[in-house]
């Protein structure tokens, strides 16, 4: 089943001052103890879509730093780090963007192929599809949005959490373009962010879960 994951983490030991600012906001929300040392709040408005809800996150954050994290497993994962009333730091990949350049690749090369040929490896289109992918990565302009994509990345942020020199480290070469461009899997890629920050707990858990389970 694919994940949705979306949610706010902090440090556990901010969790009265965090709590106490949440009380204050207009927004209805969810806060559980996630580990032995992070916990986490669920907005309803979890994508942080409406303007307000940022806005409350905001003033949420001059209590303590907050990591908004999402992970949509087929899709995408994004991270933001905000605090003292700031966004500090922010990522968001997209698994597709290769895709779009394929598509690109295979409109120019297959008019007149149903992109479900090649997708699937119909005949005669076996590894076709592949073929493109692997094309579309090396292209200038999909190399010019990876890279985009971690441009406000700032990993050292991840100090105001408490992370020792040695994670901000393995952090930084985990979370940057060349990761991608070598021979490691970006699905690979949350997974090893979560066990670096210790929060491998926080999968399947977004508002509309936790407000059914009660």
């Amino acid at each position: 089943m694919s994940e949705f994951t979306k949610g706010t983490l902090f440090l556990r030991q901010e969790r009265e001052r965090v709590e106490a600012k949440l009380r204050e906001v207009e927004l209805d929300y969810r806060l559980i103890e996630l580990n032995e040392n992070w916990a986490a709040f669920f907005f309803a408005d979890d994508e942080l879509v409406n303007p307000q809800t940022v806005e409350q996150l905001l003033e949420v954050s001059k209590a303590a730093p907050l990591l908004y994290f999402r992970n949509f497993s087929d899709h995408g994962w994004a991270y933001s780090i905000y605090d003292g009333g700031r966004e500090v730091a922010g990522m968001d990949i997209e698994y597709e963007l290769e895709a779009y350049f394929a598509v690109k690749l295979a409109e120019e090369r297959y008019p007149d192929v149903e992109f479900r040929h090649l997708i699937f490896g119909m005949e005669p289109y076996q590894g076709v599809w592949q073929s493109l992918e692997e094309e579309a990565a090396t292209e200038v302009e999909f190399q010019r949005q990876l890279v985009g994509l971690y441009a406000n990345a700032k990993v050292e942020c991840f100090q105001r959490f408490g992370l020792s020199d040695e994670i901000i480290t393995e952090l930084q070469n985990l979370i940057s373009p060349a990761y991608i461009n070598g021979e490691n899997s970006r699905w690979e890629q949350v997974e090893l962010f979560k066990g670096l920050l210790g929060i491998e707990e926080m999968e399947y858990l977004r508002f509309e879960r936790l407000e059914e389970s009660e």
